[in-house]
Order: C-alpha cells, then structure tokens, then sequence
C-alpha cells in the first residue's frame, strides 16, 4: 500500500500543532509563585498615600522555595503549604497558623510586591534568585 507524502505531512503537521498547544496551555498554568526568591528591598505607604523605600538588602534579608506541589520553605527551616486563591491572593499556612495576602507580579514575574497581611502599608519586594532587579524599569518599583 502506497501512502501518499502529502497526506503524511499533512498528518504530521497537525500532530506536531496538537503536541504544541498542549505544552502551550500546561505552560500556562504553572504558578508564577513557583521558584526560589530573595526578599531585597522593603517599603511602606506614607500618609500622602506615597510609597517610600524603608530598606534594601544586599544580600537578600531571607529567602524562600515555592513548590510545585502547594509547599514552601524558607532559608531558616521554617516550611508549610501555600495556596493561590485567586486575583492576586495567597494563603499561607505554617506551624499552626495561616496568613493570606496580596501578591502583585512584575517585571514579567521575575519580581512580587508582597502587600503585609498584618502590617497596613508594609510591602515586601523579593525577586527570583538569579534575576538582577535593577534590569526592570516598572513604574511600580520604588528606587
């Protein structure tokens, strides 16, 4: 039996396009919380409703692994579970106490402003391990 090239590559091509987007939409659903980051600058609301750099830190001030699976740890020991509850919100649960809060993604997510959950105005910047944060020219980043 012959089998005619044009409809193998045809075949061919629509296979190669399914395997493709479905990569495409594996990728897309990957957390962009997952992966090392350092915190290296602090900041806080002022009462004109500013934002102002309280401290930066060279080298970072701590860090922390976000999993794949749900689980975090940090560089002191301490881990737990994390969850994305949607728009920007995340719980946290460690050693018998959960936080939620507000994460905001910049910088083509190689950097997050952590909004305190506990502290009204404090923001906490952390950028993945390996990125150098003096490369982003967001508007949202304090100097």
């Amino acid at each position: 039996m012959k089998i005619n090239p044009y409809l193998f590559l045809i075949i061919s091509f629509i296979f190669i396009s399914c395997s493709s987007d479905d990569e495409t939409s594996e990728d897309a659903s990957i957390d962009p919380i997952i992966g090392e980051w350092g915190e290296y600058q602090e900041s806080s609301i002022n009462s004109n409703g500013n934002e102002v750099l309280v401290s930066t830190y060279e080298p970072y001030l701590g860090t922390i692994n976000y999993s794949s699976d749900g689980t975090f740890e940090d560089n002191d020991g301490n881990s737990g579970t994390w969850e994305n509850l949607g728009d920007g919100r995340y719980s946290f649960d460690s050693q018998g106490f959960t936080l939620s809060g507000t994460i905001e993604f910049i910088c083509d997510d190689n950097v997050h402003k952590a909004f305190s959950p506990t502290i009204e105005g404090e923001i906490y910047y952390f950028e993945l391990i390996g990125y150098d944060n003096t490369t982003c020219d967001e508007d949202n980043l304090t100097e």
